[in-house]
């Protein structure tokens, strides 16, 4: 099994267009096989920011 791990931060400002862009992220590893495994929603710890999205990602080897 091989993993992988997308990272979304920056997510301030117009979330409409944010959450359009991840969404055709994920479609996008879906089509390549990749399957959402695990989804982590966090802010920075040390500055003041937007939240930071974690997708964990797996797929069977070739």
């Amino acid at each position: 099994m091989r993993s992988t791990v997308l990272i979304f931060s920056s997510l301030g400002g117009n979330l409409g267009k944010k959450e359009t862009d991840l969404n055709e992220r994920i479609a996008e590893k879906e089509r390549e096989g990749w399957e959402v495994v695990d989804v982590q929603i966090t802010r920075p710890s040390f500055v003041a920011g937007s939240p930071v999205i974690i997708l964990r990602l797996a797929r069977e080897s070739n």
